[in-house]
C-alpha cells in the first residue's frame, strides 16, 4: 500500500481481487464490509489517498491465494480483528403501495 496523493480514486472490484488508485483506508473498510460480511472500522489513523493491489481467495481453499484475512495481513500489513460494539441499523416493519393520485 504506497501513499500516493492527488490521485483521483479508482476501485476496480473483478471476482476476488482489488485494483484500488487513490483510495483513503476508510473507503477501503466500507469496501472490505461487503466482502467479510461484517462491519469494517478503520481504526488504522491512517490519512491521505493510497495505491494498493489485493488479492485472494474467497474461501481460501486456493494453494496459491490467500484468504481475505491473510491477505490483508500479507500483501497491505492491516489485520482485521473481530470486536463487540454497537452497530446503527435500519428496520422496516412494513411497506405500502403509494395511492394513486
Amino acid at each position: 500500500m504506497r501513499d500516493r496523493a492527488g490521485d483521483d480514486v479508482h476501485v476496480r472490484i473483478s471476482g476476488e481481487s482489488h485494483d484500488v488508485r487513490g483510495i483513503t483506508v476508510a473507503r477501503l473498510a466500507e469496501e472490505l464490509a461487503g466482502k467479510v460480511d461484517r462491519v469494517v472500522a478503520d481504526r488504522t489513523g491512517l490519512s491521505g489517498v493510497f495505491y494498493m493491489d489485493l488479492e485472494w481467495s474467497r474461501d481460501g481453499s486456493a494453494a496459491d491465494t490467500p484468504s481475505i484475512f491473510t491477505a490483508l495481513r500479507e500483501q497491505l500489513g492491516l489485520k482485521l480483528e473481530p470486536e463487540r460494539g454497537d452497530v446503527d441499523i435500519v428496520v422496516i416493519d412494513r411497506v405500502e403501495r403509494p395511492a394513486e393520485d
